[in-house]
């Protein structure tokens, strides 16, 4: 009776022990398949960002695209408008012309029975036809020419407006595809951002417990440091050494305000402006990681980069931000797109504090002036 009554509170005590033991091990083959998981979102995170850089360049090479047919465009307008004007005048002279000999041609044969000094002037307008009729025939092949030429300059006007519908059309696509990309990534990270926080939390706990009986431990822990960096006082330098990695112009557009120009308002530039399209892409334009991203005052959204060596690009006037702080990014990693109302991008590099030349050390894509 007494080794039965034994038996049992050593059945009883182990009871909780083989729990905790087991549910131990559940937590670490759930872990070890959230590894798995982790690591095939990862490569799947990976392939994602590489496309977005690569789409990302074609965007930005589809704007420059667009803005050169664009310009080309309506120089061809201008051209075919100042054309048909011409054409026009041309067109008046021959009819007025050809009016006046129309008239000449109609003097009646008998007037000159009945009015004899009238032959004296119809000799005169015969020799007039005859020397108005070659100029009347130059200004006719002229105006064939003319026409000649208008009608091939509508073919390269037609085939440039096509042209361009090709390159909207492209460039319309490109966008969504990104659109679609970095949906996906917010999406992913979301998704896997909650289930590893929901997952690690339970396996701690379980882990805690079954350490105590079996001396198991399964546990995750990351995090991303958001410390903010403050910027000294600028003292520009124009003349800086050369970057130890490429500079990417950030968007496809034109400088409309040089580093340490002087402003409207009397002051002198940090940085460098460059007038975009509207809703252009913007970005990153070397590798580094995000120090701030969001809106600040009235500048709009501003993105700062922080680059290896010392380096920080900063980047206000964009519309919407597409990065979180704390993100690590690649030269070329789309970080935001510009507005619609007259978008300017804003651009400020700086090395250990002091602003540099940006122009110096910029990338051009294509298409920037």
């Amino acid at each position: 009776m007494r080794a039965a009554a034994l038996a049992f509170l050593l059945l009883a005590a182990a009871a909780p022990a083989d729990k905790a033991e087991q549910d131990a091990l559940s937590a670490d083959s759930r872990a070890a398949a959230l590894r798995r998981d982790a690591d095939a979102a990862d490569d799947r995170a990976r392939t994602a960002r590489h496309s977005a850089i690569e789409l990302a360049r074609r965007i930005q090479n589809g704007e420059a695209r667009v803005s050169t047919i664009e310009a080309g465009t309506a120089r061809l307008e201008r051209m075919r408008r100042q054309q048909r004007a011409h054409l026009a005048a041309q067109h008046g002279e021959i009819s007025r012309l050809l009016a006046v000999l129309q008239t000449l041609s109609r003097r009646p044969a008998g007037l000159v029975l009945l009015e004899p000094s009238s032959a004296v002037t119809t000799a005169r307008v015969s020799a007039l036809l005859e020397a108005v009729q070659p100029t009347l025939r130059d200004r006719t092949n002229v105006y064939r020419r003319d026409l000649a030429r208008s009608r091939a300059l509508q073919t390269r006007l037609d085939t440039s407006k096509r042209q361009l519908l090709a390159a909207n059309t492209d460039l319309s696509l490109a966008i969504r595809q990104l659109d679609t990309v970095q949906t996906d990534l917010r999406a992913a990270r979301d998704s896997l951002d909650r289930e590893a926080d929901e997952e690690r939390g339970r396996a701690r706990t379980l882990a805690a417990q079954a350490m105590d009986l079996r001396g198991l431990a399964g546990a995750f822990d990351d995090g991303v440091s958001t410390n903010s960096r403050r910027l000294a006082p600028p003292r520009p330098v124009r003349n800086a050494a050369p970057l130890p990695f490429p500079y990417l112009r950030p968007a496809a557009g034109s400088i409309v305000e040089g580093f340490e120009d002087m402003s409207h308002v009397g002051v002198r530039a940090r940085g460098m402006t460059l007038s975009t399209r509207k809703g252009a892409q913007v970005v990153a334009p070397a590798q580094g990681r995000i120090a701030y991203a969001g809106p600040f005052r009235t500048y709009g959204d501003i993105v700062i980069v922080q680059h290896p060596g010392g380096l920080l690009s900063m980047m206000s006037g964009l519309e919407r931000v597409d990065v979180l702080v704390g993100e690590t990014v690649s030269a070329g990693t789309p970080i935001g797109r510009m507005g619609s109302l007259d978008p300017e991008l804003y651009l400020e590099l700086r090395r250990d504090g002091r602003p540099i030349d940006p122009a110096q050390h910029v990338r051009k894509t294509g298409g920037d002036g």
